[in-house]
C-alpha cells in the first residue's frame, strides 16, 4: 500500500511539472521559437513566485549617490526603468537625465521594475526592500504611470511574468496568497479567457477605483517611514487620456499628464518611441520630457 502511494505521489509530481512546463510553452510560443523557447522556459521554471522575480531585479545605477541632500525616488514599470526590446543605456533614462538637470544635486533612485505594475511597487515597501537602497527620506516620489498599469492589476503584464495580485475586500485591497492563483494555468485563464471575455466588460470607473486603492495602499505603506515625502504621478499616456486619472489629486497626489507638457507632434514622431509597435520612450523622448517635467516639479513643489 505504501509503495503504491509513493508511486502515485511521484507520478502526480511529474504530471504537475509536465503541466507547468507545457503551460509555459503555450504562453511563450508566440514570443519565442526554437532554442530560445527552451532556454526561456527553463529559466522561468526556476522562478518559484513573484518574490523571486522582484528580488532578482538589477536596478538602474543610483545617480549622485554621494550627495547628502534629500533624494528623489522613481517608481514604475519598464517605461521608468528604460527596458524594452531595445533597452536604454544607463545614461538615457529618466533618472539619469533628471539628475543632470537638477539645480540642487540629489541622489536619484530608479526603483522601477520592468514588466510589472503597482503590485511590485507595493512589495518594495511591504517587504522593506526599498529601504535597503534608499537610506534617507525622499523629498519626492515620482510614479511613472502608463495606461496598461490598470490591466496589470488584473493579470500579468505578459502571461509568463510572475506578479503579485490583490483583491478588494470591503473596500480594502488584500494580497492574494493562494498558490493556485499564481500557477501558469491560472495565468492562461487570466490572459486568455478573462482578458477576452470579462476584463473589457468591467467599467472604466470600477477599474480606476481599483487602481486608486492600490495607490492609496502604496502611499500608506510609504507613510509608515516617510511621512513627509511628496508624491507625483507622471501619467505617460497614449495619445488619448484616461479622464479618471486626474481624480487621484483628490487623494493628495499631484498628477502631471504627458500630453499637457508636450506638443501633438510628440505622438507622431517615430524617434520618441522604440518602434511602431513598441511605445516605450527613447532617449530622445526623455530629452524632450525631462526638462518640462522638471519645470513642473519646481512649480508644484519648489524642489530645485
Amino acid at each position: 500500500m505504501k509503495k503504491v502511494f509513493i508511486i502515485n505521489f511521484i507520478l502526480l509530481l511529474l504530471l504537475y511539472f509536465l503541466f507547468k512546463y507545457l503551460s509555459l510553452f503555450f504562453l511563450l510560443s508566440s514570443e519565442f521559437s526554437g532554442k530560445d523557447l527552451f532556454i526561456t522556459v527553463n529559466k522561468i521554471m526556476m522562478e518559484k513566485n513573484y518574490e523571486d522575480v522582484y528580488k532578482n531585479v538589477k536596478y538602474r545605477p543610483i545617480e549622485n549617490e554621494n550627495s547628502d541632500n534629500a533624494p528623489i525616488v522613481i517608481l514604475g514599470c519598464s517605461y521608468a526603468m528604460g527596458v524594452s526590446m531595445k533597452p536604454l543605456n544607463d545614461n538615457e533614462t529618466i533618472s539619469y537625465m533628471l539628475s543632470k538637470i537638477l539645480q540642487v544635486k540629489r541622489p536619484i533612485y530608479n526603483m522601477a521594475i520592468g514588466s510589472q505594475g503597482l503590485q511590485a511597487m507595493i512589495w518594495q515597501f511591504t517587504s522593506r526592500n526599498i529601504y535597503k537602497y534608499v537610506k534617507k527620506e525622499p523629498v519626492l516620489i515620482i510614479y511613472v504611470l502608463i495606461d496598461d498599469s490598470i490591466r496589470r492589476l488584473y493579470m500579468e503584464c505578459c502571461p509568463w511574468n510572475k506578479s503579485a495580485f490583490y483583491k478588494d475586500i470591503n473596500g480594502q485591497i488584500k494580497l492574494i496568497k493562494n498558490p493556485i492563483y499564481y500557477s501558469y494555468i491560472s495565468a492562461i485563464i487570466r490572459n486568455v479567457l478573462f482578458k477576452n471575455k470579462i476584463y473589457y466588460d468591467i467599467s472604466d470607473e470600477v477599474k480606476f477605483n481599483f487602481l486608486r486603492k492600490h495607490f492609496l495602499y502604496l502611499k500608506s505603506e510609504s507613510d509608515k517611514k516617510w511621512k513627509n515625502s511628496k508624491w507625483l504621478i507622471f501619467y505617460y499616456n497614449d495619445q488619448n487620456v484616461n479622464p479618471y486619472i486626474k481624480n487621484l489629486e483628490k487623494d493628495g497626489f499631484k498628477v502631471i499628464i504627458l500630453n499637457n507638457i508636450v506638443s501633438n507632434d510628440f505622438y507622431k514622431n517615430q524617434k520618441y518611441r522604440i518602434s511602431d509597435n513598441d511605445k516605450h520612450p527613447t532617449k530622445e523622448a526623455w530629452e524632450i520630457i525631462v526638462p518640462k517635467l522638471y519645470e513642473e516639479i519646481k512649480k508644484q513643489y519648489n524642489i530645485l
